[in-house]
């Protein structure tokens, strides 16, 4: 075997580095809030949608080229139900940025996984 004639010392050391160095290797991805990895409850009228999509999620298109997620909360016509947005990912951290305009109270729940532990935040966007 390969690692048969290498010393213990230098067999924990080389695990020991490759575990640092995966430890470190981080990447940022940044999601648009149309991206298809993010679900939406009610679903989300898309710009494909004609107009008689109703849901508490719409997108806007007041900037050229630039397409964001809004919600104005529940609305009866989607059977009132709150507005809620679903993520899952691997990663260290989660960042969530919103619009100077929002006034909205954001409850975000991480669950970790396959331990079932969650924790729970309330963020006041105003």
């Amino acid at each position: 075997m390969l690692f048969s004639s290498l010393s213990p010392v230098f067999l924990v050391l080389l695990v020991l580095n490759t575990s640092i160095a995966l430890v470190f290797a981080q990447q940022n991805v940044t999601l648009q809030s149309t991206a298809p990895q993010i679900v939406y409850s009610p679903s989300l009228c898309s710009n494909s949608t004609t107009g008689s999509c109703v849901s508490a999620w719409q997108v806007l298109n007041d900037i050229p080229g630039t397409s964001v997620v809004s919600t104005t909360g529940p609305v009866p016509q989607a059977g009132n139900i709150i507005p809620q947005m679903f993520l899952s990912f691997i990663g260290s951290a989660a960042y969530i940025y919103t619009s100077s305009l929002s006034t909205a109270i954001i409850n975000v729940t991480l669950t970790a996984y396959p331990s079932e532990e969650f924790i729970t935040h309330q963020i006041d966007s105003s």
